[in-house]
């Protein structure tokens, strides 16, 4: 069963899960979406083009169907349009059982915007579904995406597959992973840390750093369940998890202005990062 119809067959069991991510392109999300909407809001589900709900999507004009998406190319989904969805969210359906939201370009809001989202999204509304768009979900809070279903388009459209580089570097996950732990416990110093990364695209790093970031901080949700050794309990306590969350942002924040600049010094830019996890500001 490929990923529409089953979330189809989700949707119509209503056993779909209110909020969604759909990762991938702009336009073949776009594609897709239409597809979804096909078969949720027409009153035949079917997408038979005819019915009254089939002709309003058509025209964009659909009550129960709303779109949030930054004002202009390029720019940001800004808070005060989240916040616009609190009012929408608890409006009564005007055409079917249900509405649905539609966030493009999710992953470029800023920390406001995002937060604003969170606080809605901690407290699932009934029949209200809501399907954001990422280009790069990692770009997301973990909170966020903790509390979404995420739906990876990149392979069925073909795109975004993982690099040359980020293939070697996934091979190498362990090795570079427990060479950070021995800089955080100042067992390795920063130059020789450095050496495991040279000569890879700064991007296909930066991406390497966020999945070893995100291992790291999932270890911590199991200590209190004694799962790990008498090591790595002590490697985790070396330092606290909030230095790992603000290691976590500022991988995020270096590699959205990445796409906006290449001229970035990678060895002082890296070097900055890893300095947070010693207890220095970026």
């Amino acid at each position: 069963m490929n990923t529409l119809n089953l979330l189809n067959r989700l949707f119509s069991e209503k056993t779909l899960p209110s909020a969604l991510i759909l990762e991938g392109a702009k336009q073949p999300v776009i594609e897709f979406c239409q597809l979804l909407w096909s078969h949720w809001f027409c009153q035949h589900n079917q997408g038979c083009g005819q019915c009254e709900s089939c002709l309003l999507i058509a025209h964009e004009h659909h009550p129960d169907l709303h779109f949030i998406k930054p004002e202009q190319d390029g720019h940001a989904v800004k808070i005060e349009q989240v916040r616009e969805l609190l009012d929408y969210a608890h409006q009564t359906p005007q055409i079917g059982s249900f509405q649905c939201v539609v966030i493009e370009s999710a992953d470029s809001m800023n920390d406001y915007a995002a937060n604003a989202l969170l606080k809605i999204l901690e407290e699932p509304i009934s029949n209200f579904y809501f399907i954001l768009h990422a280009k790069h979900s990692s770009f997301l809070l973990p909170t966020i995406r903790s509390r979404c279903w995420l739906v990876s388009l990149q392979d069925e459209n073909g795109i975004e597959h993982p690099t040359v580089a980020q293939q070697e570097l996934t091979v190498r996950f362990n090795e570079v992973e427990a060479a950070i732990l021995e800089y955080v416990q100042h067992k390795r110093d920063l130059a020789s840390l450095l050496k495991f990364l040279e000569g890879y695209p700064l991007d296909d790093v930066l991406w390497l750093l966020q999945k070893i970031c995100q291992h790291i901080i999932q270890k911590y949700t199991f200590i209190q369940q004694n799962e790990y050794s008498l090591d790595v309990l002590k490697t985790l306590i070396a330092i606290p998890i909030q230095f790992w969350w603000q290691f976590w942002d500022a991988l995020i924040d270096f590699r959205k202005q990445l796409r906006k600049q290449s001229s970035f010094q990678n060895q002082l830019l890296l070097s900055r990062l890893f300095l947070i996890l010693h207890g220095i500001p970026k």
